[in-house]
């Protein structure tokens, strides 16, 4: 395992033995007994804190996805078809955590072939720095199935790292390198969300109980410089990392931007999700991880 940083972004890169342990490490019935990561939850102090923070905007930018049916009731999750776009770009990650247990949460690939998008929070400690062990990602998970991705490198802000109890959830995004080429190409993604409705993915509990992909349909809701609301997204546990995808379509290329991801909810209002403003600190995070193929 090999660390570097830069001003303000760092990453860990495993060997090639590390890389081939954590593939024989994930059996059938690991994967199938990995626990769903815990959503985050903040307090209404905490939520105050978070809006009061100072972040720098800019204009948009975007990198576009490749080979990539709203008619959802908001707030209504239902089964994704991960044999179609966009969400065949997406599945489940799969981390040991510290504490010496599985875990699983959600990701997709996200402007590169070899690039894959997550929550920080999947990957990393923030208040020790670790990182996490044995990450696989599998794209198009389905009651087992799916691609099985190696990860080399793993990417986060260096702010992510605050030694804190409290995780800075405006840095709530990190970065993957694979070995292995997406099998059905990338999302696009855009910073300062220019959409006022979108659909998120995941593998949430409560619905699907991790084993199939999850879509719902919401909209825009409180934004600060930091962090942003999505109305109408009820998917807990597993569901972190999953991409927020503005101009979804289907049945042709083009569309399908990462425009956020599910980070945490505000404990009062749980029909709600939450999630860090994509800003020059995301574009910044991606092309260092890019550079790292």
């Amino acid at each position: 395992m090999k660390g570097q940083k830069t001003n303000e972004n760092e990453s860990v890169t495993f060997e090639k033995s590390e890389l081939d342990q954590i593939e024989s490490y994930w059996t059938e019935e690991r994967m199938e007994k990995a626990l769903p990561h815990p959503s985050p939850e903040v307090s209404k102090e905490e939520l105050d804190k978070l809006k009061g923070k100072f972040k720098t905007s800019g204009v948009i930018e975007s990198v576009e996805g490749y080979d990539s049916e709203l008619g959802l009731l908001t707030g209504t999750p239902e089964k994704a078809n991960v044999k179609e776009r966009p969400f065949w770009n997406g599945g489940k990650i799969f981390f040991t955590k510290p504490d010496g247990k599985d875990y699983v949460g959600s990701a997709q690939f996200c402007g590169d072939a070899y690039i894959v998008l997550t929550a920080a929070h999947c990957i990393r400690d923030n208040k020790t720095g670790e990182w996490y062990k044995n990450v696989l990602f599998k794209r198009a998970y389905s009651n087992g199935g799916g691609q099985k991705v190696k990860i080399k490198t793993l990417a986060t802000k260096s702010a992510w790292y605050n030694g804190s109890d409290s995780k800075p959830h405006d840095v709530d995004y990190g970065f993957l390198v694979a070995t292995t080429k997406s099998g059905a190409g990338w999302l696009g993604w855009k910073t300062l969300i220019p959409y006022s409705n979108w659909t998120a993915i995941g593998y949430p509990t409560n619905y699907g109980n991790t084993k199939y992909m999850q879509k719902v349909t919401g909209s825009k809701g409180s934004a600060s410089s930091g962090i942003v609301e999505m109305l109408g997204n009820p998917m807990i546990s597993g569901c972190s990392g999953g991409a927020w995808i503005g101009d979804l379509t289907t049945p042709h290329v083009g569309g399908n931007y990462a425009i956020g991801l599910n980070s945490f909810h505000y404990t009062s209002e749980p029909e709600n999700e939450w999630s860090p403003l994509f800003d020059s600190g995301f574009s910044s995070l991606y092309y260092y991880a890019l550079g790292l193929k």
